[in-house]
Order: structure tokens, then C-alpha cells, then sequence
């Protein structure tokens, strides 16, 4: 679909994320004015039950559907994409989340000092057909 930005710039999308990169790559690199809404999903998956891969997809699909259902209102048009993402570190196949507080984040740094580490990036998009 990137391959037509014309079409893709006059859609109605919507960035279900605060993530000051991935709104720069949508609005400063590729110029689609989307409209950032942060998602307010908890992020409170029970992390045992996925692998590091579906672990993000999952969240990313949770982010971007709840940001779908908030912004849709009966009557009128959907959003015609709404991109939801995640991030997460992988450390000894612990998936490891954004630090909740300061000294989670040094918890969390010192876990990965000298070791080696995988992060887990995935976007996940909805299609919006009506």
C-alpha cells in the first residue's frame, strides 16, 4: 500500500501510539498526517502464554483495535487505518516491558549489562473497509 502515498495520504489514519519516532516516520518522513491517539490498552497480557513475536503482535493488535472502537462512532465514517505498535526487549527469553518506574529502569539496564539482548519490534494494521 506504500506504494500508492497518494492514496494513502488522503486516507483517515490513525497512529495508536505516543512514540515520538514512530509519529516522526509518519508525519515528518512519510508525510501522512496521521493523527496521533495514544492507545490507553493496559498492556497487562500474561506474558507465559506468547512468544516474544506474539507478544507484540497481540498488544499491537490490542492497541490499535481499542483506539479503532473509541473513534468509531455510529453514524458516521470509520477510521480508514488505524496502526497500532509495540516494543518490547528480550533478555534470556523474558520479555522485558518500558520501566514502570526509576529504579525498575535500573533493574532492567544492569539485567542487560554485558549480555546480549533481542528487541521485538512489530506493527500491526488495520485495514478499515466500509
Amino acid at each position: 500500500i506504500l506504494s500508492d502515498l497518494t492514496t494513502v495520504r488522503a486516507a483517515q489514519i490513525i497512529l495508536a501510539s505516543a512514540s515520538p519516532r514512530r509519529v516522526e516516520i509518519f508525519n515528518e518522513v512519510l508525510k501522512l498526517e496521521a493523527r496521533v491517539e495514544p492507545s490507553r490498552f493496559k498492556e497487562d497480557l500474561d506474558k507465559s502464554i506468547y512468544t516474544p513475536h506474539e507478544y507484540v503482535k497481540e498488544n499491537a493488535r490490542q492497541k490499535a483495535l481499542e483506539v479503532y472502537k473509541r473513534f468509531t462512532i455510529p453514524g458516521e465514517a470509520p477510521p480508514t487505518l488505524v496502526v497500532g505498535a509495540d516494543t518490547v526487549v528480550v533478555n534470556a527469553g523474558c520479555i522485558l516491558e518500558k520501566p514502570k518506574s526509576r529504579e525498575s529502569a535500573v533493574e532492567m539496564l544492569t539485567s542487560l549489562s554485558g549480555s546480549t539482548h533481542e528487541v521485538q519490534l512489530l506493527s500491526m494494521h488495520f485495514f478499515i473497509l466500509y
